[in-house]
């Protein structure tokens, strides 16, 4: 019976435990969320996905700032005279989610989020 507990011991360590699947990637949920700001004097659109033609849902105006929670690499935008296809993740007061292309705010590349804040 010992070798039989051990064995499945074993299987589990190396199957790991089960789990739940995992939510595409821009679905993921994020515990931390880092502030960003718009472009000096842009009004800057929130939109419902990561691509131009998403709806929008909302706008930040400078300087008004927002809660992202990720960033990730999708559709490019032109916005402002510059391109580019990076995004960032907002929740909205509301609780939804929002998208707003990177080039439209302040920071790097990726809105100075840290690296590991991938969508």
């Amino acid at each position: 019976m010992r070798s039989v507990l051990v064995a499945a011991l074993l299987a589990f360590v190396a199957v790991g435990p089960l789990a739940a699947p995992v939510p595409a990637s821009a679905e993921v949920e994020h515990a931390a969320t880092y502030t960003v700001v718009p472009r000096v004097g842009m009004t800057v659109p929130i939109l419902d996905g990561t691509s131009p033609r998403s709806p929008r849902r909302d706008h930040l105006v400078w300087p008004d700032t927002a809660q992202a929670e990720c960033w990730g690499r999708y559709q490019s935008i032109t916005f402002g005279g510059y391109t580019g296809n990076v995004w960032v993740r907002i929740r909205l007061d509301y609780g939804s989610i929002g998208w707003i292309p990177v080039v439209a705010l302040q920071g790097d590349y990726k809105a100075d989020l840290p690296a590991s804040a991938r969508c």
